[in-house]
């Protein structure tokens, strides 16, 4: 290494006064737009649709769309046992779900209930519209059940929901008042208003106007941009942290067949952990989802979605213990899969005639956190296929439950979190006459040509949170890859 000479030292001081020298330099912008920093925002209420029971201030709700912290101090709306109240926001907005509860309840507290859609109509109370949901980022549910302690606090769903124009809230349990300081939705997407968009549009046809004012906040809603969704598991030196009801699978286990697959599970809380083997979708959702249950006095069952059941014996799982678990997966078109805990053969549940060809997935059940480690998966010959300690970020980056590297747009605002080329091919001609959004044209299309097979062909169908590589496999999880030519 040589020491750097004089003269260059004479120089680099000249190039940096020279930088300094010069005058203010606008930022770069692109097809119109200025670079800015992202700040958190949160969609609320425009009006009060309609309230059930006693509920004192329901006006109180209604707040301007904004920075999600905010000064000042607003009433509080009061929901008394067995009150709801429906809240109407104008359009259909989408994110985090975020209620701000006042502090002062007496006793032991209460629980609430939420339920969202995009229409009046089907606003079924603890339903709502839509189906259970399969991508990570996203709620499994259209409604959920939240405990209210007497302190308060903010809370923030783990699940987008996509994209809802009412939202309902019910005092579903407990005999005290709930007091709420705000409700809303904390945005995973671009909030810029519509008229302030890089492309816009205006006739004397007010049709035409509104025609092009809707396609613009359809991509809004349904693109998204880099970092912006949380992740769905937490990684440490202990292991992966697992609280989400969304099955996250193993984004190359496409091919794996008869298998077996070993873990370490401590149950946190809650009851039940869910693992899948198989396609999650053939011939119905869930169908090949089996549980691991703990009930009350040690007792706890090991059963398939829609299937039959096996009692475990008493104390074979626990909550607060470190258990070593196996799974074995035997035969196809008759398939079982057999349990062991701590060593122990606990018995098989059947697959009923469904095939249990296809990818592994793990999940948490309603309400249950629990903690995995040391996942192990063989074949019937004992040839190690895959092994994690699932103690670093790249078990995340393995089932595609981290953030999203990518800006990326989905097959629309409501659905599961899934880049879909067919989707994408729609909403590609309107993102580009109208909110320019060229990160997330650019992310999805990073996403379509980092998962491709052997042949050259792409995948059609990929995880925001998917991490692309530069490797064609024949074991990405996906049925739907197509040729470029």
């Amino acid at each position: 290494m040589h020491p750097l000479s004089f003269k260059s030292i004479l120089g680099t001081f000249g190039f940096l006064g020279a930088v300094i020298a010069q005058s203010y330099v606008e930022p770069p912008t692109f097809l119109g737009q200025l670079s800015r920093p992202v700040v958190p925002y949160t969609f609320r209420p425009t009006k009060v649709h309609s309230t059930n029971g006693k509920v004192a201030n329901a006006e109180g709700l209604v707040q301007h769309s904004g920075p999600s912290g905010r000064n000042g101090t607003f009433p509080s709306t009061i929901l008394s046992p067995n009150s709801s109240i429906i809240l109407d926001f104008t359009l259909d907005v989408g994110g985090y779900p975020v209620f701000d509860f006042a502090s002062g309840a007496s006793g032991d507290g209460a629980t609430i209930r939420y339920t969202v859609s995009e229409s009046l109509a089907a606003l079924e109370p603890g339903v709502g519209d839509g189906f259970p949901y399969k991508g990570n980022p996203g709620a499994r549910f259209r409604s959920e059940v939240i405990p209210v302690s007497g302190w308060g606090g903010r809370w923030i769903g783990t699940g987008i929901q996509g994209a809802q124009r009412f939202i309902q809230i019910e005092h579903v349990a407990g005999t005290v008042d709930v007091s709420i300081n705000e409700v809303g939705f904390q945005a995973a997407t671009d909030v810029t208003p519509i008229a302030d968009l890089p492309g816009s549009f205006n006739s004397s046809d007010e049709y035409l106007n509104e025609l092009l004012a809707t396609g613009a906040r359809t991509v809004q809603l349904g693109c998204t941009n880099k970092g912006s969704l949380t992740p769905a598991w937490h990684a440490s030196a202990i292991g992966t942290l697992i609280e989400s009801k969304n099955v996250a699978i193993h984004q190359k286990g496409q091919n794996w067949g008869q298998i077996d697959f070993s873990l370490s599970l401590y149950i946190i809380g809650g009851s039940t952990f869910t693992v899948n083997k198989g396609s999650q979708y053939a011939p119905d959702p869930g169908a090949t989802e089996f549980f691991l249950t703990v009930g009350n006095n040690g007792t706890g069952t090991f059963s398939r979605y829609s299937g039959s059941s096996i009692d475990l014996p008493s104390g074979a799982l626990t909550t607060g213990k470190w258990h070593s678990v196996k799974f074995s997966v035997r035969g196809d078109s008759n398939a079982t899969m057999t349990v062991s805990i701590d060593g122990v053969e606990m018995g098989s549940t059947p697959y009923d005639d469904i095939s249990s060809a296809g990818p592994l997935g793990l999940s948490a059940g309603t309400d249950t956190a629990v903690i995995v480690k040391d996942l192990l998966v063989q074949d019937t010959n004992g040839t190690t296929l895959y092994f994690n300690s699932l103690t670093s970020q790249s078990a995340l980056g393995d089932f595609a439950t981290g953030t999203n590297y990518y800006g990326a747009c989905f097959d629309g605002a409501k659905r599961d979190r899934i880049v879909w080329a067919g989707d994408f091919s729609i909403f590609g001609p309107t993102i580009f006459y109208s909110t320019a959004n060229i990160e997330a044209v650019a992310g999805s299309l990073l996403l379509f040509t980092g998962v491709q097979d052997t042949q050259g062909q792409i995948s059609s169908a990929v995880p925001a949170s998917m991490v692309p590589s530069e490797v064609p496999t024949n074991d990405w999880e996906s049925g739907n890859f197509y040729s470029l030519m």
